[in-house]
């Protein structure tokens, strides 16, 4: 995940309460099943995160290749 202070690079960064949210749910797959709405939250704020990601890799390689 993208730390403070990189935003002026240009990247984004993952919202805290989302983190957290998304770490819970992790937390709690590993531990039992999750429910099918819980199961959809942390598949969605984990979709979220990789696409979050992957611009901030495209943002990355236009600043290294310009």
């Amino acid at each position: 995940m993208i730390k403070k202070g990189y935003p002026s690079f240009g990247f984004e960064t993952f919202a805290v309460e989302k983190q957290k949210r998304l770490a819970e749910l992790l937390a709690l797959n590993g531990e039992q099943p999750l429910e099918s709405e819980a199961k959809h939250e942390m598949e969605t704020l984990l979709a979220e995160e990789q696409a979050l990601q992957l611009r901030n890799l495209e943002t990355l390689e236009k600043r290294v290749m310009s």
